[in-house]
C-alpha cells in the first residue's frame, strides 16, 4: 500500500485481513491519516501497519473518558423510555451519568450531554459482527457531532450496546486529541 493507493485499498485491507467493514465517510476519514503517513515517509505501508494506525486511531483511546459499565432499564411510568447509568472515569476520575432517551445509546448521550460540556450528536450508526457463534464479536462505528467537528469512533464489545457506547467514547477521545 502506498500514498497513491486511496481509500478503497486502506479499506479493502481492513476488511479483508481484520474484518472491520468501515463506513463510506470512515473510510474517507480514515484514509487521510494513512495518506499523511505514506506521505510523509515516502514508503509503503503494511496492512499490519494499517490495522495499528487503526487501533491506535480509533479502540485504543481510554484518555480522557473510558466506560467501566452501563445499567439500563425502561421507564416504570408506562412510557417507551430507557433510563440509563453508565459508570465511566473522566481523566481517572469516576464519573456516573445518567440519562433518559428512546433507547439504551440516545439515554447514554442524553446522559453525556448532561455531564459534559459539549455539543453532542449522533449522525451516522453502522454495525457488523466480527467472527461468528460464540466468537463473535459486536463492533459500531458512530459518526458524532461534537462541538460542530464531525468525527468518526469505532467500539467493539460481545455485547452491542456497549460497543456502540465504546464506540460513542472513541469519537469523544479523539475530539480531545485535537
Amino acid at each position: 500500500m502506498n500514498s497513491q493507493s486511496g481509500k478503497g485499498g486502506v479499506s479493502y485491507l481492513l476488511k479483508t485481513e481484520n474484518q472491520f467493514d468501515l463506513p463510506r465517510r470512515m473510510q474517507i476519514e480514515f484514509t487521510r491519516s494513512i495518506q499523511k503517513i505514506t506521505d510523509a515517509t515516502g514508503k509503503e505501508i503494511t496492512a499490519q501497519q494499517i490495522f495499528n494506525e487503526f487501533s491506535g486511531e480509533y479502540l485504543d483511546l481510554d484518555y480522557p473518558f473510558m466506560l467501566h459499565g452501563y445499567e439500563s432499564a425502561q421507564n416504570a411510568e408506562g412510557r417507551d423510555r430507557t433510563l440509563l447509568t453508565a459508570r465511566m472515569t473522566n481523566s481517572g476520575e469516576q464519573m456516573i451519568v445518567q440519562g433518559e432517551g428512546s433507547g439504551s445509546l440516545d439515554a447514554f448521550v442524553q446522559g453525556l450531554r448532561t455531564a459534559l460540556p459539549y455539543d453532542l450528536r449522533v449522525l451516522d450508526y453502522h454495525e457488523h459482527s466480527k467472527g461468528t457463534g460464540v466468537d463473535a464479536t459486536a463492533v459500531a462505528y458512530v459518526e458524532m457531532a461534537i462541538d460542530g467537528k464531525e468525527l468518526w469512533g469505532c467500539g467493539l464489545h460481545t455485547d452491542i450496546t456497549r460497543a456502540s457506547m465504546r464506540a460513542i467514547i472513541s469519537a469523544i477521545n479523539r475530539a480531545n486529541k485535537d
